[in-house]
């Protein structure tokens, strides 16, 4: 299977819905229409749960690795929606989140990735069977080198890059150096040579603190929620970053019955505190893994887009940069001193379903104070 990650996100987040709402797996054949019969059985829908939990942890120990072994039914089940006989998938075009990456890696269904750009004619980058770590593009191509900017750029040299642009030498001669090409990708190699994105260099916003934020990052790690449609990171020349979020209606109407908030209307339910104590904590689990100076200190709630392809738009710096011109108001409320809320986390006092947050240690060590 070839295909952009956005796919792989979607069935990931689809799958993550069937052990907490009482929803059918699609209908395959005879045994799945068994499973499907009982799916409601409390038992298992805690067992699915469970198996789900155990996909998003590495197998790095013996326990991972036996809890994998007990998960095993429930990942073939899910390896039958796509078809049984698919051993693998390839992915590109735009960043995989690492969560995802490893998830469908524990069930066996691995995704390789890789990296290129039109310039480098193909791949510079591809991760390999037997080397295929979660959130990494891969090794470096043979005849191809990557070395890593003082600013955090990807610049790549070696056969296939181009030799120019067409009749534009002012581009030429910004983009290759030295006949290195400065891709305007971030990123990183690890110690075993595997590239590691980031985000995109211009897509770097400064703090008033003098500190960077690479806001793709975090915006694609609070789109993994099942209640978020879209996300917004901003804090252009602010003190804290903030995140404009457009609630994925459907979902939030199926969680807020659970919490008992019956018949409510979508604006009643974007200010709700209970509500907004559950995006809290949306916002609390992504803050745990990413440095201090990019922790989300306030958040908006905003209704669901009609056209969502607008920030697919955005992926290029000029349409973002119009679709902030165009949020600006929403933005700047945002940030104003009268308008600023106090965080949600005593507004859950009371209410119902709101998860309990706790980082990992290896999250808490990004976390120090300013």
């Amino acid at each position: 299977l070839s295909t952009v990650p956005l796919l792989m996100h979607k069935v990931y987040r689809r799958l993550e819905r069937y052990g907490r709402e009482d929803e059918s797996m699609p209908q395959l054949n005879w045994r799945t229409k068994l499973l499907q019969s009982i799916s409601f059985k409390p038992w298992l829908q805690k067992y699915h749960q469970w198996a789900f939990s155990v996909a998003n942890q590495p197998t790095t120990n013996w326990w991972n690795q036996t809890q994998t072994l007990l998960a095993k039914p429930v990942f073939k089940r899910w390896r039958k929606l796509f078809g049984g006989r698919i051993q693998y998938c390839l992915t590109g075009g735009a960043a995989l989140n690492a969560e995802v990456a490893q998830f469908f890696l524990n069930i066996g269904f691995p995704i390789y990735q890789g990296y290129g750009l039109t310039q480098t004619s193909s791949v510079v980058t591809f991760n390999r069977p037997q080397n295929n770590q979660p959130g990494s593009v891969g090794e470096i191509r043979l005849g191809t080198n990557i070395k890593i900017a003082q600013d955090g750029e990807i610049l790549v040299h070696g056969t296939g890059i181009m030799q120019r642009y067409w009749k534009a030498t002012s581009a030429t001669n910004k983009t290759l150096k030295n006949s290195w090409l400065h891709t305007g990708d971030l990123g990183y190699l690890d110690s075993l040579g595997r590239l590691f994105l980031t985000g995109r260099k211009k897509h770097q916003f400064k703090l008033t603190t003098g500190k960077y934020v690479t806001p793709i990052p975090l915006e694609q790690n609070l789109e993994l929620s099942p209640l978020v449609q879209k996300a917004l990171v901003v804090g252009e020349e602010q003190k804290y970053c903030a995140a404009l979020i457009f609630i994925q209606e459907s979902n939030l109407q199926l969680r807020a019955i659970k919490m008992g908030l019956i018949h409510y209307p979508v604006e009643a339910l974007i200010d709700n505190p209970c509500i907004q104590a559950l995006y809290q904590s949306i916002i609390d689990e992504a803050n745990c893994h990413f440095p201090y100076w990019t922790t989300i200190k306030k958040i908006k709630l905003l209704s669901p887009l009609d056209d969502p392809s607008i920030f697919f738009q955005a992926s290029e710096v000029d349409q973002r940069n119009l679709l902030l011109e165009r949020l600006k108001p929403l933005i700047e409320d945002l940030y104003n001193d009268s308008s600023r809320q106090e965080s949600s986390h005593n507004q859950a006092e009371g209410c119902q379903g709101i998860p309990l947050v706790s980082c990992p240690m290896s999250a808490k060590s990004l976390k120090t104070s300013y």
